[in-house]
């Protein structure tokens, strides 16, 4: 019984071992449920609706959520611009900040080494 003790916790340790050593996969996308897909399904066919009769009729409650519904998405998208601006001066400041640092130190080391 020992042998057979000493052979599982030996297979143990090497499965353990082996599945530490292989990465783990991360996922594109998380997981999420078919309940959220009906919630969010059931969430743009009320927008649509609201959005149709703003088109159609003279409806005030349907004009008010459309102008609602416009104002969230235009605050999004402008949240985004803003964003990919910024990343985008990040990005080109950096690069800026870098190449003038290397001109800086080769101009040191440039003027070190004359007499």
């Amino acid at each position: 019984m020992t042998g057979d003790q000493n052979s599982q916790t030996d297979s143990k340790a090497t499965l353990r071992e082996v599945t530490d050593s292989v990465p783990v996969r991360q996922r594109w996308l998380p997981q999420t449920s078919i309940r959220f897909y009906g919630l969010l399904i059931a969430l743009c066919a009320a927008a649509m609706v609201a959005f149709r009769a703003a088109a159609l009729s003279d409806n005030l409650w349907a004009e008010i959520a459309t102008l609602m519904i416009a104002t969230t998405i235009a605050c999004f998208m402008l949240y985004a611009a803003l964003f990919l601006v910024a990343y985008l001066f990040s990005n080109a400041t950096g690069l800026l900040w870098r190449a003038v640092s290397r001109r800086s130190t080769s101009d040191a080391r440039s003027q070190s080494d004359r007499p």
